[in-house]
């Protein structure tokens, strides 16, 4: 995978990353970012970001951003181990479709 170990890119961007270590805590790994998302959200059925019941910034955000490499199976099943499913199924129900039903390939 692009980000294996010992890859020279994703080294480097390790590496620069832990200068602002002090300032943003230390660089996590997509797992325990979405497991964070998981546990803002909640177990509700209807539930974003926060708890809230509608789409915010964050919602937004986050999809988006893991939408475009949601064909990669590194992405998908991340998100679905972090028990998100019902989140993304939501987030593609109000997000346009112009993102919400994109390939991206």
């Amino acid at each position: 995978p692009v980000g294996g170990p010992n890859r020279t890119i994703p080294k480097m961007i390790k590496n620069s990353r832990k200068k602002v270590d002090e300032k943003y805590g230390p660089l996590k790994t997509l797992h325990d970012y979405l497991r964070d998302i998981k546990n803002e959200i909640g177990d509700g059925k209807q539930s974003f970001f926060g708890s809230a019941t509608s789409a915010g910034a964050v919602d937004v955000s986050v999809f988006a951003t893991l939408k475009s490499f949601y064909s990669l199976p590194y992405v998908e099943n991340a998100v679905n181990e972090a028990n998100l499913s019902i989140w993304w199924n939501l987030m593609e129900n109000v997000m346009p479709e112009s993102v919400s039903q994109d390939k991206f390939n």
